[in-house]
């Protein structure tokens, strides 16, 4: 690869942290063909709720407008939760206010029942519930009663894809919790401060 180089800078920094900082964000903004890893950030993306339909969309990135939450690996896995979620807590179309999900109608409104699914999905996203996969086994459980073993297959393995994708995101997770964070680095008797906010240092 030497024999392609044509040209070279030397930029100096103060740490090796603000080295890999650089290098990562010079990896984006070149795309080194043979550099595959850090190429490929756009796999990440967010989960956007907003107050209309369709309430909850999948970004490749950050916005302003509604609660977002994220960065999650990969686009396409947050689509798949993104349907899997639509397919469970009803968040759009005629049949919305079909049925009482998380509470019965006969306890609370239905716009209020479903202000509920919208908090029920946020808490399991964000790592503080397991909801989601509750229902989803509800699901499981209700199919293989009513013997259709098609169906509940087909849940079970929705249920395994949410389990991993929660898993596999679970830093993640703990992070955006708090999307706001000072880091100190300690080096050669100086301390580095570096600011955390929503994705970006």
């Amino acid at each position: 690869m030497i024999r392609w180089i044509e040209d070279f800078d030397i930029e100096v920094v103060d740490t090796e942290f603000d080295a890999l900082l650089l290098e990562c964000q010079l990896i984006h903004q070149f795309r080194p063909k043979y550099n595959h890893m850090m190429n490929y950030y756009e796999n990440y993306g967010y989960f956007q709720f907003i107050q209309s339909s369709p309430y909850l969309n999948v970004l490749s990135d950050w916005s302003e407008k509604g609660l977002v939450l994220g960065p999650f690996y990969k686009e396409s896995k947050i689509k798949e939760i993104r349907d899997i979620i639509n397919s469970v807590y009803r968040l759009d179309g005629p049949l919305k206010y079909a049925a009482g999900i998380v509470a019965s109608y006969q306890t609370v409104s239905p716009e209020a029942e479903f202000d509920l699914r919208i908090k029920e999905i946020k808490s399991t996203l964000i790592g503080d519930s397991t909801a989601l996969l509750t229902r989803i086994e509800e699901r499981v459980q209700a199919a293989t009663q009513r013997e259709d073993y098609e169906a509940s297959a087909q849940w079970w393995q929705k249920y395994l894809t949410v389990q991993r994708f929660l898993r596999r995101n679970k830093q993640v997770l703990q992070i955006i919790q708090n999307q706001r964070f000072v880091g100190i680095l300690p080096d050669q008797g100086k301390f580095y401060c570096y600011l955390y906010v929503k994705g970006e240092i």
